[in-house]
This record gives C-alpha cells, structure tokens and sequence, in this order.
C-alpha cells in the first residue's frame, strides 16, 4: 500500500497528538511537601559518616563525619 503526502502528514498529526500530552497540574503547594520527598531542612540535617578504622589497641573507633553548613 502506498501511502501519499496527505496520508503522511495526518499520521504524523496524529503521532504528535499522542505524543504531545498536556502535564498534570501540579497539586502540591511550597507549604506542603510530597510525602514521598525530603524537605530541604531535613536534607541540611543529615549527617554522614564513612572511613572507620580502630585505634591500634581496637578500644576505639575513628571516623570522618560531614555535616552541610546551613550559612
């Protein structure tokens, strides 16, 4: 079957239509964060801690610790 320049142009219209989906609205406000995200205040509080080692006589545990500055 051959298709023609009109034929083509519909097909591709139509693809667009498909293709081209308004977004949903946004239903969350900056006072009320999604459940399924961290607020930013809560991300400025976390703490990390890596490189653990023992001391020579193994009585204690050395760390690094990486806070973010809220500045």
């Amino acid at each position: 079957m051959r298709r023609t320049s009109r034929d083509r142009v519909l097909w591709l219209v139509s693809l667009a239509a498909l293709t081209i989906s308004p977004l949903p609205a946004h239903t969350q406000t900056a006072s009320t964060p999604a459940k399924d995200r961290i607020a930013l205040t809560d991300y400025l509080d976390w703490e990390d801690v890596a490189a653990p080692s023992l001391s020579p006589d193994g009585k204690l545990v050395i760390y690094t610790r990486t806070v973010t500055d809220k500045i």
